[in-house]
């Protein structure tokens, strides 16, 4: 595995949109691929709070079914959230509380995250990210 996928990156996968994203996907083996426990509790809170709960429970459960979703688990990964949190608070540039764990999540793996939020995310030191849009 090399890569943990954001979920806004999951979300353009599953809607096929844009294009451009879904192709890169498609590119790699879905073994370079993983997902944050932290992301699919953002994916599964997009199904529950959608109209069409159903319809995208299934796209959900057919986009996860391949892919590794990593447990946030253990004193290394505590410890780096940790870590990022003080460091982007002493420096005024703090970043939402999901995204630093799911940050947290990529550094304390080595895996490069994948998003669309990279203006966030480049404010964490040694974070290696790609943006495919």
């Amino acid at each position: 595995m090399k890569y943990l996928l954001d979920t806004n990156i999951c979300i353009y996968v599953i809607n096929e949109k844009p294009e451009k994203v879904l192709r890169k996907f498609e590119q790699y083996p879905v073994s370079e691929f993983g997902i944050s426990s932290i992301t699919h509790a953002e994916l599964q809170y997009g199904v529950e709070k959608s109209k069409n709960k159903n319809i995208n429970q299934n796209a959900l459960d057919e986009f996860l079914l391949p892919l590794t979703i990593l447990p946030f688990h253990g004193k290394s990964l505590v410890t780096c959230y940790g870590e990022i949190r003080a460091l982007l608070e002493s420096k005024g540039k703090t970043i939402g509380p999901l995204d630093t764990l799911i940050a947290a999540h990529a550094l304390g793996l080595n895996l490069t995250i994948i998003s669309n939020n990279i203006k966030e995310f480049s404010r964490i030191p040694n974070l290696k990210c790609e943006n495919w849009i």
